[in-house]
This record gives structure tokens, C-alpha cells and sequence, in this order.
């Protein structure tokens, strides 16, 4: 008599229906592995198409330049442009790239598509996605930096040079001259009454520590007498200004002042250097009151002395851009006085 079987069956049947078993669920691992693989790839690309609208629209509010009023339509182009070009260096056989403006040519918008061929999606009928992104950059006017140099410039000057021809200014003698128009004045940009030399001295190297903003009251206190001042400061400038020349000289700069063409200088370039714009004002023998009207950004193209007098060669520059988390810095309002200084920032979006 034979005994009686127990189970599912004979050995060889178990171990079948093991392998049936083992070879579905093989099948159905490998398919949640390759959905999971195009679904991986899809997010990266996303995030690859999310950076390239970030870096185009930053790029084309770079060159968001002007002003309304006294822009062109070369700007937009020029705008329009840049934000293509970066956007299509960042991400390959963009779908549609579409780029526009609003609010007076002040905002740029970039919003790209892209489409990505699937591979294992295909068997659920799913051949390709596109996917969408965008981004909103804008240029503002600054109105307070850190780390401007305590030298101010006549208004007229601005007015005659602020085409970018060369400036030459002379040094005035704080409290004994009249401000004119050919000078760069000595300034006191904090609430430190009568300003060591020497500090001052440093502050024109480094730059001021403080902001320093539009519509600021600046005095000409510095602290040295009325005799010896005018020399004084005179070799200070004079030495600071060479300071700047020969750190700008070094790496990673390596700027001997025929490197770089007007006005495409590195904007950390130590030659390049923010200094406020304030009016003329006769001679008051003592500490004068000024109002700072603009922040201008200047390349410093040369300093020299003739006899006891003092001189820097500087270009206005047309426009300077400043990183969003530069510390200290004051975005200005619609109001604010546009001289070429910008934060260029990613925006919230428009809609």
C-alpha cells in the first residue's frame, strides 16, 4: 500500500511553481525598478530645467541696465539675448523657451519646456513627458552699499563724465577749500567726529565697513590741522589709490590696467570702487555738511602727484550688479535716484 502524498504536490511541482513564482515577481520588480529609473531621470531633469530658467532669468535682468525713462530697446534685446543663450548652455534641446518682460522692462521672465523620451514607461503606453518650468529675475536700483570709498565727486562732474570719458580730479583740502567741480573730496561717512587720517586712510583702501546710502549727510571732518592737512592727505590718497592699483595687479585679477576694456572690469576688482556724488560748496573754513545725491560705481585708472597736489583717473561706470545677500545693502524704491548700481534677485513669480 502506498502512502498517502501531503501538500502541494510532488517536489518537482513545488519547485516549479517556486520559479513561476520568482520570475513574476522578477517582472514586476524590474518594472517598478525602471518606472522608478524614468521617474528618477524625469525630477532630475526638472531640476536641471529649474536652474537654467533661474540662471537665464538672473543673466538677462543683468542686463535690465536703465532706468525707463532713459533706456532703449538695445537693452531688452541685448536682455532677451543673454537669457537664450544661458538657458540653452544649461539645458539641451530645450522643447520652447519663451522670455518676456514686464513692469517697464524692470522684471524678466523665462519659462522653458522640456521633453524626455521614457524607456521603460513605454509599456504602459507612456512614450515621452514634458515638463515646465520658470522663473522671474529683477533688476533694483540700489540705494545703500558697504564697502564704499570715502571720496565724493562734484555733481557737475557726474553730469559732464558720466558717459564714461576719462575724470581727473584733484585732491581738495578738507576744511580750507571750496568743493568744485575737478575735485574728489575726503569724506566721513559714520558719526565719528573729526576722523583720524588713518582711519579714513584705511577706509579708502578696504572700504567703509558701514552703508553708506543715497540722501546720506556726510561731513568733511578729518582730523588733522589746518596746516599740515592738505599734505597729509594728499599722500594719503596717493598711497591708498596705489594700494588698490597694485592689489588689482595680483591674481586672480592680474589687472595692469590695459587687461580689460571699458566697462567690462571684474566688479571685485579692488580698481573698481563705489564713491558718492554730492554738490559743490564754497569754503566754509571748518566741517561742512553734504547730502549724498548718488552712489557711483568708478574704475580707477590712475593716481599721480604733482608737486603738493594730489590726482586719480577715473571712469564712471555704466552700471555695476551686486549679489541679493551683500551684507548691508538697501534696495531702493521706485523713487530711488538710478545711477548704475543693481541687485540683480529671483523674484516670486508673476502669477
Amino acid at each position: 500500500m502506498k502512502a498517502k502524498r501531503w501538500g502541494w504536490g510532488t517536489g518537482e511541482g513545488r519547485r516549479g511553481n517556486v520559479l513561476v513564482t520568482l520570475a513574476l515577481g522578477l517582472v514586476m520588480l524590474l518594472g517598478a525598478a525602471g518606472l522608478g529609473l524614468d521617474y528618477a531621470i524625469l525630477t532630475a531633469d526638472a531640476s536641471r530645467l529649474q536652474t537654467a530658467c533661474d540662471f537665464a532669468a538672473l543673466a538677462g535682468a543683468l542686463l535690465l541696465k536703465r532706468t525707463p525713462q532713459d533706456g532703449d530697446a538695445d537693452d531688452v534685446a541685448s536682455a532677451r539675448a543673454d537669457a537664450v543663450r544661458v538657458a540653452e548652455g544649461q539645458m539641451d534641446t530645450l522643447q520652447d523657451l519663451r522670455v518676456t518682460f514686464a513692469q517697464d522692462n524692470t522684471l524678466v521672465r523665462v519659462e522653458a519646456d522640456y521633453e524626455r523620451q521614457h524607456f521603460f514607461m513605454r509599456v504602459l503606453g507612456r512614450m515621452n513627458s514634458s515638463i515646465t518650468r520658470h522663473a522671474t529675475a529683477e533688476a533694483s536700483v540700489v540705494a545703500g552699499v558697504t564697502g564704499a570709498a570715502p571720496l565724493a565727486i562734484t555733481t557737475t562732474d557726474y553730469d559732464n563724465y558720466k558717459g564714461g570719458n576719462p575724470l581727473t580730479v584733484r585732491m581738495a583740502r578738507n576744511q580750507d577749500e571750496s568743493f568744485d567741480p575737478g575735485d574728489v573730496l575726503g569724506m566721513s561717512t559714520d558719526d565719528t567726529p573729526s576722523k583720524p587720517v588713518s582711519h579714513w586712510e584705511s577706509e579708502v583702501k578696504t572700504g567703509v565697513a558701514t552703508t553708506t546710502s543715497v540722501g546720506q549727510t556726510l561731513v568733511n571732518s578729518i582730523n588733522a590741522d589746518t596746516r599740515n592737512q592738505g599734505r597729509r592727505l594728499v599722500g594719503a590718497l596717493k598711497d591708498d589709490s596705489d594700494s588698490r592699483i597694485a592689489r588689482a595687479a595680483a591674481a586672480p585679477w592680474c589687472d595692469d590696467g590695459g587687461k580689460y576694456t571699458f566697462p567690462n572690469y571684474p566688479t571685485d576688482d579692488p580698481r573698481v570702487m563705489t564713491i558718492m556724488v554730492t554738490d559743490p560748496k564754497s569754503q566754509t573754513n571748518g566741517t561742512s555738511e553734504f547730502i549724498t545725491r548718488r552712489l557711483i560705481s568708478v574704475y580707477l585708472e590712475d593716481s599721480y602727484r604733482v608737486g603738493t597736489e594730489a590726482f586719480m583717473r577715473i571712469r564712471i561706470l555704466p552700471y555695476r550688479a551686486f549679489n541679493s545677500e551683500t551684507p548691508g545693502l538697501v534696495v531702493g524704491g521706485p523713487g530711488t535716484v538710478n545711477s548704475g548700481l543693481y541687485v540683480i534677485r529671483l523674484i516670486d513669480d508673476l502669477d
